[in-house]
């Protein structure tokens, strides 16, 4: 708990504590005091009884041998007066009388030696107002005065054991021990205050100067260290931020032709879709020629089976006018006509023949030359299909060069605006640097300031001499620092 307060609250506390100690000791001190004075006036006025009562008798006596009446009333006057201040006393010491300053007394032995005064007295009193109550001489006084004589000792015998009791039963004693006890309470709490300012005030305001001592000292080094380091960072900085403008201009020109190139890119995807395009048409063409020639081969073979029909047409001409010849030669004159049509009739089917043996041999080839430029467009289709698959393709390749070449230009776009956010970051690590070296100069001032006020705290807890202990390592840091928490 003692480790939580701090310095005022600690100071407050001793305070505090030497400040109830005075005012319990100042209390004790007054009472005792006061029962001291008590006791001494008890005792005072005891003591004075003894003297009355020895006054009294001879105020008496006077009285019984004055001869003149002045001398008479004075002596009778005295006594009277005496005798009424030795009862108001005597009930002052007995019962107590704040007139007086009295208590009661509240010893029994002394109460009870007092009871025997008192008994005694009213015996003495009762021979005063005889003696004092006849005429000076007679037998009465006389007998009263022996009376006094002889009561007197007793009365002041008891009246000393009475004071004995007084003195012996006095408080002194007490006062004495309360004293002594306030003396070695006063001696106790001294010491444990000296501890106590040792312990939770000097011992952690020693280790605490030494601590600052270190830590000014290590803050100083540390100081200089930080300035050469901001130094060196800011020259660091100051090549990086050249370092970094220059990328960002090799950036920006590679920016532009990825730019230009992602541009070429998306020109040559469009003319690849035109050409794409373009072969499907051409495709589709061929395909249409291809029928076309599947057609006309078709239309070819049909010709040359009417050409063979023809053929054979002609093939039965030649025979029938060859049968026509034979009978027209049978009926001699009469068929001669009939042998001169037979004839032409034969030399037309030989032609027709001849005709159809060209136009089927010119059809063959025709068929042939068909089937050949089938076999071709059928290759040129198939190629043109190749070509159109491979400009599709070429068209997707491009296609995704096009997409690859705009993010390639986005994320080159990114980097380049990294680059200058870099460029502008670096720049300003470059000023906080130059502040960072700066405060790290008044780091080292402050630091330099902090270790003349280590010096004087020092001196204020140590005394003046001190600061080349502390400064030595005098303190051990791990205690300080322990108090500290």
């Amino acid at each position: 708990m003692l480790e939580r307060m701090n310095l005022s609250w600690k100071f407050v506390s001793i305070l505090c504590v030497l400040l109830g100690i005075s005012v319990i000791n100042a209390l004790i001190i007054f009472s005792v005091v006061n029962q001291q004075i008590a006791s001494g006036r008890a005792i005072n006025l005891a003591g004075r009884q003894r003297m009355l009562s020895q006054k009294m008798s001879k105020e008496i006596f006077i009285y019984s041998t004055a001869v003149g009446e002045a001398e008479r009333k004075s002596a009778r006057s005295d006594a009277e007066k005496t005798a009424a201040l030795f009862d108001t006393t005597l009930n002052g010491l007995l019962n107590g009388d704040k007139s007086q300053g009295l208590a009661a007394v509240d010893n029994a032995e002394t109460k009870r030696k007092l009871l025997e005064v008192q008994a005694m007295w009213k015996e003495f009193l009762v021979q005063i107002k005889i003696a004092i109550g006849n005429a000076p001489g007679s037998a009465e006084s006389m007998a009263a005065l022996s009376a006094i004589q002889k009561t007197n000792v007793p009365l002041l015998k008891t009246m000393n054991e009475a004071v004995g009791l007084f003195e012996s039963n006095n408080n002194l004693g007490k006062i004495k021990l309360i004293q002594g006890v306030l003396l070695t309470i006063a001696f106790c709490v001294t010491g444990a205050a000296w501890y106590f300012v040792q312990t939770s005030i000097v011992g952690p305001l020693r280790n605490v100067s030494g601590i600052i001592g270190e830590s000014s000292r290590n803050i100083d080094a540390l100081s200089g260290s930080v300035a050469s380091a901001s130094e060196s960072i800011a020259d660091g900085s100051s090549s990086q931020a050249a370092a970094t403008e220059q990328s960002s201009a090799s950036l920006e020109e590679i920016t532009s032709m990825t730019r230009q190139n992602a541009e070429n890119t998306s020109a040559a995807d469009a003319k690849m879709r035109a050409t794409k395009a373009t072969a499907e048409q051409a495709n589709s063409v061929m395909e249409d020629m291809n029928t076309s020639m599947a057609e006309i081969l078709k239309a070819s073979e049909e010709t040359q089976k009417i050409v063979k029909t023809i053929d054979e047409i002609a093939f039965q001409t030649n025979l029938l006018s060859l049968n026509a010849a034979v009978e027209a030669a049978r009926a001699g004159e009469a068929g001669a006509g009939f042998a001169v049509v037979a004839d032409e009739v034969r030399n037309l089917a030989l032609r027709s023949a001849e005709s159809a043996k060209d136009t089927a041999t010119l059809i063959e080839n025709i068929v042939q030359r068909i089937q050949g430029g089938s076999t071709l467009v059928k290759k040129a289709t198939e190629s043109f299909r190749e070509v159109a698959a491979g400009a599709g393709e070429v068209a997707i390749l491009l296609d995704e060069i096009n997409t690859a070449n705009n993010e390639q230009s986005l994320g080159v776009s990114q980097i380049s605006t990294g680059i200058h956010e870099m460029d502008r970051l670096t720049q300003e690590s470059v000023a906080t640097s130059e502040e960072a070296a700066a405060t790290a100069a008044e780091m080292a001032a402050e630091a330099t300031q902090l270790s003349g006020v280590v010096s004087r705290l020092v001196e204020l807890v140590e005394g003046v001499g001190a600061v080349e202990k502390v400064v030595k390592g005098a303190v051990a840091p791990d205690r300080g620092t322990k108090l500290l928490r």
